[in-house]
């Protein structure tokens, strides 16, 4: 026996406990009883669409990076600056660099990319007490030539980012040890061949000069400007080594 109340008429109509039909409330509809129009599919015609690589824009940002550093300073930069002088979207910034002192890192590696070997002594080992001088003044004419034309690099790692934090004042004088590790190597073939005093400490040679380097670079930070001028600096500092390291050769006998 069916329950009053639940019986449905054929009509879409239920039928109520006296018998009379009414009409039945509509329930949710099914997902049937929709007509779903499937989402547009936009797929990109055949366009030639130039777009800059990953790459092309870190480099972008490095070298942007760079400069602001070096005209404003460190602390004085913000990325807003960075990404303004690299005229990319503030967005960009970090799809390359977790933040501002990490493209730090990158400039310096550019700076020091671009103008590491006209700042190093030559690989080439010098035979000659004349090759050993130019091997060793060479990289101060062009240190200070550097800093007389384009003082960027230089404000920015010997001034600048050496005051930033612990690590990067020790990764500074990494760098400071390299450039007076070749020095050293340059010392060191200097004593086999004869040219210079053995019993030397090359190490600590090899910092004196990186040293005394570091003083035709004050002009162009405001400093005085060296007594005679750099080529006469430099020519005291040939004198001094050669008079200070050069081997003195031993007297005849008669």
């Amino acid at each position: 026996m069916r329950r009053a109340g639940h019986q449905t008429a054929a009509s879409g109509r239920v039928a109520g406990g006296d018998g009379a039909a009414r009409p039945r409330h509509p329930g949710p509809l099914s997902r049937r009883g929709h007509r779903f129009r499937p989402a547009r599919v936009f797929r990109r015609g055949r366009i030639a669409v130039t777009t800059q690589s990953s790459p092309d824009r870190r480099a972008q940002l490095t070298r942007a990076a760079f400069n602001v550093f070096a005209d404003r300073g460190y602390r004085n930069t913000s990325v807003a600056d960075i990404v303004a002088a690299a005229g990319l979207g503030h967005g960009s910034f970090y799809n390359y660099f977790a933040n501002k002192r990490e493209i730090l890192d990158a400039a310096i590696d550019l700076g020091l990319q671009e103008r590491a070997p006209e700042l190093s002594p030559p690989d080439q080992l010098a035979d000659t007490m004349e090759e050993f001088l130019d091997a060793m003044t060479g990289p101060m004419r062009a240190l200070h030539s550097l800093s007389v034309t384009d003082n960027k690099l230089v404000s920015l790692i010997v001034f600048d980012a050496g005051a930033v934090d612990e690590q990067l004042t020790h990764r500074l004088f990494d760098i400071y040890q390299s450039f007076a590790t070749s020095v050293q190597r340059q010392i060191d073939h200097g004593i086999e061949a004869g040219y210079l005093r053995p019993g030397m400490d090359s190490q600590v040679l090899g910092e004196l000069a990186v040293t005394m380097s570091l003083t035709l670079l004050l002009p162009a930070q405001g400093g005085p400007p060296p007594p005679g001028g750099p080529e006469h600096v430099i020519t005291q500092i040939r004198e001094l080594v050669r008079a200070g390291l050069g081997r003195v050769p031993a007297e005849k006998t008669l």
